[in-house]
């Protein structure tokens, strides 16, 4: 139900930037969403503003909340997001909360996600729980007693990046092997397009041979339709996810872990096993 006052909520992706109302019972209305300029940068900030003083117009909100991928310093300076061009080092809650003038907070996006399932979703009840989003990038968010366990500078929870395979393939955040670099999205597609049996594939009539159409919906598409080639792509990508799965569980030891984000939709053709 849609009782009390607003926020205006704001989630900055990789390939979209997402705005809503969100009442305190987790009820969302008014969802906008514009794609994410690839030139990112000040371009990007002029479209978040903009959804922000759209979605101003009609509502009562006095608060924002901000949800940006990491790495995010003291919950205010995007750093430099491995999937996001052109974001360096911008104080994105002093600069959002002067133009839009609502008191501003700013989350890592895979902590805001972890607690939003914690409160309302997959994560209730659980005392320790670790959420995953498996998209265009990878990212963690831990629960523990309640709250978002952030680490001692805001970096905890960056299981994309811990290393599955040495000297593996480049990951956006400049290193090799990261679990990013090999079961996102991104990833997914990247195998696809380096695939010498590409053109002959269902992958490739779906894309309307455009390598930019690419993307893990295309081949989870093409999967179902029986495409050996997507099938070993979503299956090399499940084995290195399940690979991080184990590590998350034996570091954390969590009593839930909560998979989200875009390529979790694949459902059983990620988790189902060959």
């Amino acid at each position: 139900m849609a009782k009390g006052k607003p926020v205006i909520a704001i989630d900055i992706g990789g390939t979209k930037i997402a705005g809503a109302w969100v009442y305190p019972s987790g009820h969302i209305e008014k969802m906008i969403m514009h794609p994410t300029p690839p030139q990112g940068g000040k371009r990007a900030l002029r479209s978040i503003i903009t959804l922000i003083k759209e979605l101003k117009k009609r509502s009562l909100a006095k608060n924002l909340g901000v949800a940006a991928p990491g790495p995010l310093l003291k919950k205010a300076i995007l750093m430099s997001p491995a999937n996001l061009r052109g974001w360096k080092w911008i104080n994105l809650r002093q600069t959002l909360s002067r133009a839009s003038g609502l008191r501003t907070f700013v989350e890592n996006d895979a902590n805001a996600a972890a607690l939003a399932e914690f409160l309302f979703g997959a994560g209730k009840g659980s005392r320790c729980m670790v959420y995953i989003t498996v998209s265009t990038g990878i990212g963690g968010g831990i629960i523990y007693q309640g709250k978002i366990f952030d680490g001692s500078a805001g970096g905890a929870g960056e299981v994309g990046h811990m290393k599955i395979v040495p000297n593996g393939p480049k990951c956006g955040c400049g290193e090799r092997g990261c679990l990013e670099a090999l079961a996102s999205g991104t990833a997914m597609a990247n195998r696809a397009k380096r695939d010498k049996r590409l053109r002959k594939s269902i992958i490739w009539r779906l894309a309307q041979g455009r390598l930019g159409k690419i993307n893990a919906r295309l081949i989870g598409k093409a999967a179902q339709k029986g495409d050996p080639l997507a099938k070993k792509i979503i299956q090399e990508g499940a084995d290195y996810l399940g690979i991080g799965l184990a590590n998350v569980i034996n570091a954390f030891n969590p009593d839930r872990i909560v998979l989200g984000g875009g390529v979790s939709t694949l459902g059983e053709l990620l988790i189902g096993g060959p």
